[in-house]
């Protein structure tokens, strides 16, 4: 019967214990988003500033510009389909990278923080634009920094004016 109660107990307080600390971990999770979806859009633009000036994105972690792709795909797993040698494309990271010869030369981020910023916050934040180009599909505010070029890109309203935000680029000047 002693063996039962410890047995009894013994599960109790194993099945208690995961279920601890997966709450604790799914909080911990919830607060870092909360964090970052709390980021102003000014500081979200100031963060990806400073990142790129590091040839790397708010999204791609520890991974930038020379990044190995083999590495990318060691740490984050198969890419999305569609990507090959020269693309890697995860959806659910919002991020793709361009390789050459296994490195990456250009990162794309679409990350929900830049949803909502607008071409004022990047201008307030970032300055004038080093160049602006008007594409087909939107406007590009590009940027130098450091050895990296910045391009924020927004799609054209309705009036052709820089409307809604689109993705940003880091890559090699």
């Amino acid at each position: 019967m002693n063996r039962l109660i410890k047995l009894i107990l013994l599960s109790v307080f194993v099945t208690g214990t995961i279920f601890m600390t997966s709450i604790a971990g799914a909080h911990a999770a919830t607060g870092a988003q909360m964090k970052a979806l709390s980021e102003s859009p000014k500081q979200v633009v100031a963060k990806t500033v400073k990142l790129a000036s590091h040839g790397k994105t708010i999204n791609s972690e520890r991974f930038g510009i020379g990044s190995k792709g083999t590495c990318i795909q060691k740490v984050w797993g198969q890419p999305d389909q569609g990507s090959d040698e020269a693309y890697l494309y995860y959806n659910d990271r919002k991020i793709s990278f361009q390789l050459e010869n296994n490195r990456v030369t250009w990162i794309t981020s679409f990350d929900q923080r830049l949803e909502n910023i607008t071409v004022t916050d990047v201008e307030e934040t970032a300055g004038k634009p080093e160049q602006v180009v008007y594409g087909e599909d939107g406007i590009y505010f590009q940027y130098k920094e450091g050895k990296y070029r910045l391009e924020f890109v927004f799609y054209y309203d309705e009036n052709n004016k820089p409307g809604t935000f689109k993705e940003i680029y880091v890559h090699k000047k």
